[in-house]
């Protein structure tokens, strides 16, 4: 599948139009989610987003020749966070007023 359903995604329209005639609670509307939309596409539409997701990847490669993906770690991100947080903290100097 690939990246084929976030290119579908992207494509659709994330409101759905009413008629104003039409006096609808927000609970009597049902939305059915992309996944469920892409779920029943016939062949040819999912074949079209395979496409488009060729395309992208494509550009994306011919703008970022030497892209990787890595993942940052959360647990080690808090951990420089705090380490920066400690350094600040014990370098800073907070002023005080003095009697003179």
């Amino acid at each position: 599948n690939g990246h084929s359903l976030y290119v579908f995604n992207d494509e659709q329209p994330h409101t759905v139009q009413v008629p104003y005639e039409l006096t609808l609670n927000e609970e009597d509307l049902i939305y059915p989610s992309n996944a469920e939309r892409w779920s029943i596409q016939p062949p040819l539409v999912r074949i079209y987003f395979k496409q488009l997701e060729q395309e992208a990847l494509k550009k994306h490669s011919e703008m970022y020749p030497n892209y990787k993906y890595r993942p940052n770690k959360k647990k080690q991100d808090l951990n420089v966070l705090e380490e920066s947080l400690t350094f600040v903290t014990s370098q800073s100097q907070i002023p005080t007023q003095s009697s003179e």
